[in-house]
């Protein structure tokens, strides 16, 4: 009697199980041969992987390989150090045939890590790291710092030199093999008459060489309140250290802005740090001492700044919400000016009417300001449909319309900005008082306000403390979100 009911059992288990394993992502398994475009010879040790993931098979010694994929699965990347990259988009089939050109002979010598060596105030030896890696588009130039690896574009080969044009820095880099045999390094700007800053390179994975006979490394407290001599008064900073061993990594706050990402070393009680992205080479360099404290210097082209500090687990900057303020008997920030193709854009237009309102003031030359355009960029595609506004106003070193044109163009594309860009002025604190009168206070690039729906500024942020500062960047970016809760209601 029981029979019936078991039997109606099995089958709903059947039914269920069929539908969960129909519902489970199928895999397959790709397969093929990677041969050289040039004699049809299998390559081996070419590592195959699947684009955005972290799934990597290789090839054997016959040139087949296999690997796994998923539904969401498109790409394949085929690298191999002495052929170029290739990269191929799956369709239904599960045989892929693949040929690589050989590398041409220029790629493979500038392919990989570089130790680039500049000579700062007083003779002193900065070396930061650079990194050619080839892609599907060709060789591609990175600026290393620590966990950054910040794109300076793709290179091109003439006349024996490499060139690579840094265009958010209006720069060009070149490398060339010199009569020694050795290679060489020009960073200059593309207009005006100013020499170039000449370098050195050498292949190398280590930015800082240890110091000989260095003692045991000195254990870093992880912050420091800084202390700047200026005249006659004294600014104040906080350091960020996170070290590794002899591996240092750092990044110094100002009201104005952070340092980036700081890399480099510490010898015993000597530290040594760098930070490069194709603009001016940023470094320090000091000591730690017994009492707790440290003596250093920052080191520019032309000079040496001392800086002096204490371990300071408690150390701060003053309020950033505090510091830029409105004229006393303002409550907006009025704007009239134009964009890159010469339209109006200000604070009444229709689009901005009763919505919140972002408004950055910033320059696409200034690299704090691209730290937050790469936030801001990011998160205003996510967020526009809520009915808020992002607006930058950019004050430039060159305000003819073409450069403006190129300039914003280039950064929006970098950022992925979709929201409008207009033309402050130049890139001076004085013309941005100037052509923004609300304001009684203008202290750093950049500095954002948060405009409520009736028009009025509720809160300005001055600088900003980008991803290389951790915890501060972490703070900043939830004071944003807590800001715009507020103008949202």
């Amino acid at each position: 009697m029981q029979m019936p009911y078991i039997n109606k059992c099995f089958i709903v288990c059947l039914l269920l199980l069929t539908a969960y394993a129909s519902a489970q992502p199928r895999s397959r398994t790709i397969t093929g041969v990677v041969r050289s475009f040039d004699d049809s010879f299998p390559i081996e040790g070419v590592t195959v992987s699947i684009k955005g993931k972290q799934d990597v098979s290789g090839t054997q010694q016959d040139g087949i390989f296999y690997i796994q994929v998923f539904p969401e699965d498109s790409v394949l990347v085929f690298q191999h150090p002495d052929f170029q990259q290739t990269v191929v988009r799956l369709g239904n089939s599960n045989e892929y045939n693949v040929l690589l050109q050989r590398a041409s002979g220029w790629v493979q010598t500038y392919t990989g890590n570089w130790r680039a060596i500049f000579t700062q105030a007083e003779q002193t030896v900065v070396p930061v790291q650079l990194s050619f890696v080839q892609t599907g588009n060709g060789l591609e130039l990175f600026f290393v710092n620590g966990e950054e690896r910040f794109s300076g574009g793709l290179v091109d080969y003439q006349q024996d030199t490499l060139h690579a044009q840094l265009d958010l820095f209006e720069q060009s880099l070149l490398v060339y093999k010199d009569t020694d045999g050795q290679y060489q390094g020009l960073l200059k700007r593309n207009k005006g008459n100013a020499p170039p800053t000449r370098f050195s390179l050498a292949k190398s994975d280590e930015r800082f060489l240890p110091i000989p006979d260095s003692t045991k490394q000195y254990q870093i407290a992880s912050k420091y309140r800084l202390l700047f001599p200026n005249g006659t008064k004294i600014d104040t900073a906080v350091a960020v250290f996170r070290q590794h061993g002899a591996l240092l990594q750092a990044s110094i706050l100002r009201i104005t802005g952070d340092a980036r990402y700081l890399t480099g070393r510490v010898d015993g009680r000597k530290f040594r740090l760098s930070s490069f992205i194709g603009g001016s080479v940023t470094a320090y360099e000091g000591e730690f001492r017994e009492d707790g404290s440290l003596v250093g210097y920052t080191i520019g082209p032309r000079n040496k700044q001392l800086f002096t500090g204490i371990a300071d687990a408690s150390a701060s900057l003053p309020d950033a919400y505090a510091l830029t303020k409105l004229q006393p008997d303002r409550e907006q920030l009025r704007f009239q000016l134009k964009n890159a193709v010469g339209e109006i854009i200000s604070n009444d237009d229709e689009r901005f009417k009763g919505k919140p309102l972002i408004v950055t003031i910033g320059g696409t030359w200034c690299p704090n300001c691209m730290d937050e355009a790469g936030f801001l960029g990011k998160w205003y595609a996510q967020h526009r449909t809520k009915g808020i506004e992002v607006l930058g106003i950019m004050y430039e070193r060159d305000t003819s319309t073409a450069y403006v044109q190129k300039a914003f163009t280039r950064f929006a594309n970098r950022f992925n900005i979709n929201y409008p860009l207009v033309l402050g002025g130049l890139a001076d604190k004085q013309e941005v008082v100037k052509t923004l009168p609300d304001l009684q206070t203008f202290l750093a690039f950049p500095t954002t306000f948060f405009i409520g729906k009736d028009g009025k500024v509720k809160a300005i942020h001055t600088g900003f403390s980008g991803p290389a500062t951790g915890a501060a960047y972490t703070e900043w970016v939830s004071g944003f979100q807590e800001h715009v809760a507020q103008l949202l209601q």
